[in-house]
């Protein structure tokens, strides 16, 4: 899979404006599906499932301001931009799948960009359907994650996901699927060494409910809570740094668009502990 930049200014003629955008934003944070075409100018190297960034330029708010997949390989047609659509001339097109969309003013911004994330040569094209080396396409990816994590109440996003394999399902028969006596894998793995007293005092000070505030009110979880390290284990293995954690709330502090937050009140619970003679 290969990474490329799409841009869009909407100050053209013919170009997408903002009410584009806003409707995108609101139909992927209803959960449906959004798809459009887009120009990839001269450029026709882009294969289905590709990765593909929509870069805003102009004076207002310039920056990242979406994310997709390729779904239909690139095509011709007539130029999108009036001028040069009534000398004759066509455009390369694809079709996107949108899967993160933010309006102008919430933007992964260029000054952001220009930080060791991308060439100046790619914030500053003119020409869409710029390809991406694979480190510059990794950074890209994390640190657009991240901003979308953090502007999360302003995010249009969807599920969509670009994997080189038959995911329909309605043809095959489950029988035969997976397989018998696999091959085994070895791995390597290094962690942090932890103190296992941390972990009873912890379970023993949550009385067998997960200690996120309002998840014990209706559910009890003995014999089964995670301990989570609020700031990583690295940070530091003590009480105040750990909350015992049902397996759903464990799994928010690390995924949900708002983690940040949880492990901010996490961490200003637990604290409370520090003074005990187990800290």
């Amino acid at each position: 899979m290969n990474t490329y930049i799409l841009t869009w200014n909407p100050r053209f003629q013919g170009a997408d404006g903002d009410k584009w955008i806003t409707e995108v934003v609101a139909q992927l944070r209803r959960g449906k599906k959004r798809r459009g075409r887009w120009s990839t100018g001269i450029s026709h190297r882009q294969r289905v499932d590709d990765r593909v960034f929509l870069l805003r330029q102009g004076p207002r708010s310039p920056g990242i301001v979406g994310s997709g997949y390729v779904k239909v390989a690139p095509f011709r047609d007539v130029h999108w931009e009036l001028s040069k659509r009534r000398l004759g001339l066509k455009s390369y097109y694809v079709r996107v799948q949108w899967d993160a969309m933010v309006l102008p003013e919430f933007g992964l911004s260029r000054r952001r960009l220009f930080r060791g994330v991308l060439r100046s040569s790619i914030v500053n094209a003119q020409a869409s359907g710029c390809r991406l080396t694979e480190k510059e396409a990794s950074k890209l990816e994390s640190v657009w994650q991240e901003h979308l994590n953090l502007a999360s109440k302003n995010v249009g996003r969807s599920v969509v996901r670009a994997l080189p394999t038959e995911d329909t399902f309605d043809d095959l028969d489950p029988s035969g699927i997976g397989s018998d006596g696999a091959a085994k894998q070895k791995h390597i793995v290094s962690g942090v060494k932890r103190n296992p007293k941390v972990r009873r005092w912890v379970l023993k000070r949550s009385r067998g409910v997960c200690e996120r505030l309002g998840c014990h009110i209706t559910r009890s979880f003995a014999g089964f809570l995670d301990v989570h390290h609020i700031l990583g284990a690295a940070k530091g293995d003590r009480v105040w740094n750990c909350v015992a954690l049902c397996p759903n709330c464990h799994r928010e502090t690390h995924c949900a668009p708002n983690r940040k937050k949880i492990n901010k009140e996490l961490l200003r619970f637990a604290k409370q502990f520090r003074g005990t003679s187990k800290n």
